[in-house]
């Protein structure tokens, strides 16, 4: 079984291209919804959100691929538009804000709140997907069924424990990035000669800091800002390198040799 429409919201972006192109060749009727001129509806969002409302009622899914505050736009201003045969889907990277919004907006439709855990262009199959059940039913079934078809590893868990974990694996690995990054740009050194000496593992960190900078500031801020253990996690990181700097500065290498003991020793 398939939906037979779809309705994306931000259909013109990475994750909205990705849904469109997978539920069209369903056999669904997908609808683009956008600021972007080439959407099939083109619709302002935070100017005049009547395009969206209109066509709202001809949808059996609709997808939520936008930033969270034009996904918590949404669902204020379709508030009382939705029908139980809708089922609405957000991808947001932070879930204690707009799963506090779905439980006060849009009552009538199902919900689920997904998190892809990777980028729109690194494909689906074998990635890892969050699916937070809020509001269940036979589309929300329906929904778990086609992305398992796509070859995504479904994860299920709670809105408070999604933030919690979320602030070790985006919070705390984004900051470290960007403080590598920024520790790197502070170091006086021949860039010919930094590249052709580099190391693997300075390697490794150099081609993920620099991918992360390549994406939308926007996202990263809000995931580090959003998350309610963000400043928990900022706070560990700092205390981290205090620690382990004060441990490689030390004549004695037992420190470092305990230092990987009690590491390696995590959980």
């Amino acid at each position: 079984m398939a939906f037979g429409q779809v309705g994306i919201l931000g259909g013109c972006g990475g994750f909205g291209r990705v849904f469109a192109h997978l539920w069209g060749e369903t056999g669904a009727d997908v609808t683009t919804i956008d600021i972007d001129p080439g959407a099939d509806v083109v619709c302002d969002l935070l100017k005049d959100a009547q395009p969206l409302i209109e066509v709202v009622s001809r949808f059996d899914l609709l997808m939520l691929c936008v930033p969270e505050h034009l996904a918590l736009t949404a669902l204020e201003v379709l508030d009382g538009s939705v029908s139980q045969e809708l089922l609405i889907a957000d991808i947001c990277s932070v879930k204690q804000p707009i799963a506090a919004r779905a439980r006060e907006r849009c009552l009538e439709a199902q919900y689920v709140s997904l998190h892809p855990m990777f980028g729109p262009d690194r494909g689906l199959r074998g990635n890892n997907l969050v699916f937070i059940e809020l509001r269940g039913g036979d589309s929300s079934s329906l929904l778990r069924s086609n992305l398992e078809s796509w070859g995504l590893n479904i994860l299920d868990t709670d809105v408070e424990t999604h933030d919690r974990v979320t602030s070790v694996v985006q919070v705390l690995a984004h900051a470290t990035l960007l403080s590598f990054a920024a520790a790197r740009n502070a170091m006086d050194a021949p860039e010919e000669l930094v590249d052709a000496m580099a190391t693997p593992t300075f390697s490794a960190l150099e081609n993920t800091a620099r991918g992360l900078l390549s994406e939308n500031p926007e996202l990263y801020h809000n995931i580090q800002t959003a998350n309610p253990n963000g400043d928990a996690a900022r706070a560990a990181l700092v205390s981290a390198v205090e620690e382990v700097v004060k441990v490689l500065g030390q004549e004695d290498a037992e420190e470092v040799r305990r230092l990987f003991l009690k590491l390696n020793n995590r959980g």
